[in-house]
């Protein structure tokens, strides 16, 4: 994947600054979230999570409409905004646990990991 991102995408672009850092985004962050119910309650401790934990957090529709409706539900005013709280929750995460849930973390900690995020790489 390495030498096709650089040959499709970084040389074609032709920059003048070739030091940059590869990220492989997901469709939604807060799937990652939904992989560890602790840390929203480190984050919000009144709130209760679902007894039924999400096993597979990357196949939820809408995630991060789904973390809405959970911290949200029958509050007179939002507990919740993404924009304010998703970064106080990905601080608390436990990254084991989101690695056993959510296979593009996995992929993105190898990407890290592999030294491939990078470009060019350390021995280039």
């Amino acid at each position: 994947m390495y030498k096709r991102v650089v040959s499709n995408i970084i040389s074609s672009a032709k920059l003048k600054n070739k030091l940059i850092c590869i990220l492989i985004p997901t469709e939604e962050i807060e799937a990652w979230i939904l992989a560890d119910m602790e840390a929203i309650v480190k984050v919000f401790p009144l709130f209760v999570p679902p007894k039924q934990p999400f096993f597979n957090p990357e196949k939820e529709p809408d995630p991060k409409e789904k973390i809405k409706g959970l911290l949200n539900k029958n509050k007179p005013r939002p507990l919740y905004m993404d924009t304010n709280d998703n970064k106080k929750i990905i601080e608390e995460l436990d990254l084991d646990e989101v690695k056993k849930k959510c296979p593009s973390f996995v992929e993105l900690v190898q990407f890290v990991e592999n030294d491939t995020a990078n470009y060019p790489k350390n021995n280039e």
